[in-house]
């Protein structure tokens, strides 16, 4: 894969004042002579020296077809992360970063710099078995094992542990075994699980789930965040097309963002209630990707999977996926839609997807899995629905995409041999 013509600058400013220095040199272009500009300053910001350094990079191993059919001028530098390819590229589309190492799926970035990488080796139908945590530099620092195998979420909790979606080990509906229905908390220095949810025991395994449910996939948690204002964890689960948060430790329900027919008693007290509720369209269905953004909004990935399929148990119904942005108010357990893109119903992925809310009031949105071959397809769009940026990549089955600036939070001790 060759560098395009008009290449996107990579820069970090590093804060270590000494004699010697070992940095990490990120984002250079594959098979190309790169230029490196390394600008010496002293405390008070004066330039005392710079040199131009030439490192030729080899080609890479494998080469996916990136294609870049809209892109406006970014003032970030933030590249693309594909979760089931070990790439990331910018935003014209060129590679910046590859990982040779041990590689199923990529997750997110972490605290310190480094990246969440899932091993390939121990897999099965449960899932994967383990998990690293990689320098930008592509060292593994520390692997982690998940009891009864890891599967879609691992998020960092403020203490720095681990919260990991795993399957039940002892529960079944019937004879059949149960997947897809615990969070473990991972302590992150000594590895060892130290803290349990099985959500059998917290939400109702036998509430009707949606027609594609496969037998004992009744939750299928496929999205966790860890809400550190109130100590609480918010998951999604895209059998049951619902929200739910619950506290931290104790696993008591907050609420439940879902539609509210086939509830039993013991949770309607829980269920929000809409306001200004005007079309059952107003909750989502089958959703990934589920979290609290800066204005305390809850943000989500709506597939529209059987859409209104609560209300009218699978009459016809025009399937597409969009982004959702509720206002909840707990004390009054109310959810406002406030915002929402829907790209004008042209596209609809019955699985997989992710948002997030980006700097400068943006919304990386990545459809994933669609049918026809404009998939998977990465956009950005502004608060009035805007699109900003759009790229497609020819990974064939892919599960998220995110955006990262490749230096974020990496430091020069950070990645130290």
């Amino acid at each position: 894969m060759e560098k395009k013509p008009a290449g996107v600058t990579i820069s970090k400013a590093f804060d270590e004042f000494g004699t010697t220095h070992q940095l990490p040199i990120l984002g250079l272009y594959a098979n190309y002579n790169n230029q490196v500009e390394f600008i010496f300053t002293d405390r008070n910001g004066v330039v005392r020296d710079s040199v131009s350094v030439a490192i030729k990079t080899g080609a890479l191993p494998i080469s996916p077809t990136i294609n870049v059919t809209k892109r406006s001028d970014f003032s970030d530098q933030g590249l693309y992360f594909n979760s089931n390819l070990p790439i990331a590229y910018d935003q014209n589309g060129d590679v910046r970063w590859y990982y040779t190492g041990d590689f199923s799926s990529l997750y997110r970035k972490l605290k310190n710099g480094n990246i969440l990488i899932v091993s390939s080796m121990n897999i099965t139908s449960l899932g994967s078995k383990s998990f690293f945590e990689v320098s930008m530099l592509g060292q593994i620092k520390q692997k982690y094992d998940v009891p009864n195998y890891f599967h879609h979420g691992i998020i960092e909790m403020p203490n720095g542990n681990f919260l990991v979606a795993t399957n039940s080990e002892q529960n079944s509906l019937g004879n059949i075994k149960t997947t897809a229905d615990e969070i473990v908390e991972i302590d992150r220095i000594s590895g060892k699980a130290i803290k349990t949810w099985d959500f059998n025991l917290i939400l109702d395994p036998t509430r009707k789930g949606l027609p594609d449910v496969t037998p004992g996939d009744w939750l299928h948690l496929n999205s966790i965040f860890f809400d550190q204002t109130d100590n609480s964890i918010i998951i999604s689960s895209r059998s049951q097309s619902a929200v739910a948060k619950i506290a931290y430790p104790s696993g008591e329900v907050k609420w439940i963002l879902a539609n509210p027919n086939n509830w039993s008693d013991n949770f309607k007290n829980l269920l929000l209630h809409p306001v200004n509720y005007t079309s059952k369209d107003f909750w989502p269905y089958g959703q990934h990707s589920v979290k609290l953004i800066s204005n305390g909004n809850l943000l989500l990935y709506d597939n529209g999977d059987y859409r209104e399929y609560y209300d009218d148990n699978l009459s016809p119904q025009i399937s597409y996926t969009r982004v959702a942005q509720y206002k909840i108010n707990e004390e009054q357990k109310t959810v406002e839609l406030v915002w929402q893109f829907t790209n004008n119903k042209e596209i609809f992925t019955y699985y997989t997807g992710y948002t997030e809310y980006l700097p400068n009031s943006k919304y990386l949105i990545a459809y994933m899995n669609a049918p026809g071959p404009d998939t998977p397809k990465v956009i950005e769009v502004n608060e009035a629905g805007t699109i900003l940026y759009e790229s497609t990549i020819n990974t064939g089955f892919s599960y998220r995409t995110y955006k990262y600036d490749i230096y974020q939070d990496v430091t020069e001790r950070s990645i130290s041999f």
